[in-house]
């Protein structure tokens, strides 16, 4: 089994389950970044599906926004370092639902990684912190 996530959006997480190249589930649950952790073992728990079932990890590495295309990258390289499982990594330039990007074969373009990293389609945005007062 190959569990994909996908965390373009910074109010969504998208999940997929897939069966060799057979879709067998797809959820898109209204979720910020803190919130991607729970949501992917309630998502696991719902569909009974243990990680020592999985294969195979895929994460769509962006490109979207900063912190939910972070959050997921780090969450899958932990996930699939913590229980050993080969980890690939896909770019969804069009930012398609994940149900359409799987369906367009886009999931052939996968990347075996050994560490996922986020894609950004801009430079980064960092602020530098308020002086104290």
């Amino acid at each position: 089994m190959t569990l994909v996530v996908c965390g373009q959006d910074i109010t969504r997480l998208e999940l997929a389950l897939l069966d060799g190249s057979s879709v067998v589930q797809v959820k898109t649950v209204a979720a910020p970044p803190e919130q991607y952790l729970s949501t992917i073992a309630k998502s696991l728990a719902a569909w009974n599906i243990d990680p020592a079932d999985l294969t195979e990890l895929i994460v769509v590495s962006g490109p979207g926004a900063f912190t939910s295309s972070r959050l997921s990258t780090t969450l899958v390289n932990t996930f699939g370092f913590v229980h050993n499982i080969p980890l690939f990594s896909v770019a969804n330039e069009e930012r398609l639902p994940l149900a359409v990007f799987i369906e367009n074969g886009a999931l052939a373009k996968k990347e075996s990684v050994r560490y996922a990293q986020p894609v950004y389609d801009r430079p980064p945005n960092i602020t530098l912190p308020r002086p104290v007062k």
